[in-house]
């Protein structure tokens, strides 16, 4: 909210929508979402411990048929710099681990697929056998009555881009990593980037992005000697209904020294109702690349079943992902259903089936079906 003295030179809405991206919108709208000495501190933070569990009857020759982990995610945002009036100066930073609980999870073929697409990770925010990353340590300033808002450093793209609040939240919506992020849009992370953010209208936010591309999350992007290239990326938000429908636009371009590749995304997600909410995000790419998909089209939704427990929800995900034409299937589609359970306001759980249909483009695999179980506890 804008100050009373600054709300006589200034119009009556505040940079709301940029103020979301303060602890990454998805973590916020979780019902574990912790603010807890935000007032008097300026502290905010959110911490996810789950476990998680993953078979499949069907798993390509060479890896494993079962991922048993423990994933951690820490979330910690502190104002170093008060300003009521403009949103002050915030330090970010975040905590992404796994760790295999059995030896057969800590190799690092413990996935049922490899390659490109969907089913090359069953769970989001999957780093690998015992490894902890920073994906992001940057600095966050707000100006002009908290409708500009900069952010630098090492940024994780994934937080701020392509942030659909239906989809993308780690461990509280679907457990598809093609369904919590596009496949398209190159969403680097643990890289040295820039973003300026501007909400120009109370229903209206565009942002730009720079970001040098090749470092990847563990390592230091000051000293890489791996770093190749840039990514470009945009977004128009425009927020309708009341807030109960946002439409975004991302153009992108990339460039390394292997190639030059550029597309557009665009995702919709509606919430018309409280027992209901949609989501649909679409993207096509020039070329395929290591970390882009030519084509992909996914879309979801969340139903709240019981009146009496709205924390708790089924969830619905189908997805398409194309490859390049030279991959011996240029399409992969994905079929998610997963049951989230809140038990109480630190601990929810999550069974989940999927199905995927020409997984990773291979011809040396089947159809797979994939089940688990997820046991995420809040702090």
């Amino acid at each position: 909210m804008i100050a009373t003295a600054a709300a006589l030179t200034s119009p009556v809405w505040g940079g709301n929508i940029l103020e979301d991206n303060n602890l990454l919108n998805p973590a916020e709208n979780a019902p574990a979402f912790k603010k807890k000495a935000a007032e008097q501190y300026g502290t905010l933070w959110a911490v996810d411990a789950a476990y998680g569990f993953w078979h499949t009857h069907r798993a390509l020759p060479g890896t494993c048929s079962r991922s048993n982990n423990l994933l951690l995610r820490v979330l910690a945002n502190q104002r170093i710099l008060c300003n009521d009036t403009h949103g002050g100066t915030w330090l970010l930073a975040e905590f992404d681990g796994a760790w295999g609980l059995d030896r057969r999870s800590a190799k690092e073929s413990r996935y049922f697929a490899d390659g490109y697409g969907s089913a090359a990770s069953p769970h989001a925010d999957a780093r690998g056998p015992h490894k902890g990353v920073v994906p992001e340590l940057g600095i966050m300033q707000y100006l002009a009555h908290r409708r500009v808002c900069i952010t630098a450093g090492m940024l994780n793209f994934t937080n701020y881009l392509d942030a659909v609040s239906i989809a993308n939240c780690t461990y509280c919506s679907f457990t598809n990593s093609g369904f919590t992020n596009s496949t398209v849009l190159p969403l680097q992370e643990a890289n040295l980037a820039a973003m300026v953010q501007w909400q120009f209208t109370g229903k209206d936010a565009a942002t730009l992005a720079f970001t040098r591309c090749g470092c990847e999350a563990g390592y230091n992007p000051f000293h890489s000697r791996s770093i190749d290239g840039y990514a470009l990326l945009g977004e128009y938000r425009h927020d309708f209904g009341d807030g109960a429908y946002t439409l975004r636009f991302n153009p992108f371009l990339k460039h390394t020294h292997a190639d030059t590749n550029g597309g557009l995304c665009a995702s919709v997600e509606a919430a018309p109702c409280d027992r209901a909410e949609f989501f649909l995000r679409t993207g096509a790419a020039i070329k395929q690349t290591e970390d882009c998909n030519c084509f992909d089209l996914s879309l979801g939704t969340r139903l709240h079943l019981i009146p009496s427990r709205m924390d708790d929800f089924l969830g619905i995900a189908w997805g398409v992902f194309k490859g390049a034409p030279k991959t011996d299937h240029p399409r992969e589609q994905a079929l998610e259903i997963t049951y989230s359970l809140q038990l109480t306001d630190w601990f929810k759980l999550k069974p989940h089936f999927q199905y995927i249909h020409d997984p990773a483009y291979r011809s040396d695999t089947r159809d797979e079906t994939l089940w688990g179980v997820q046991a995420v506890f809040s702090f």
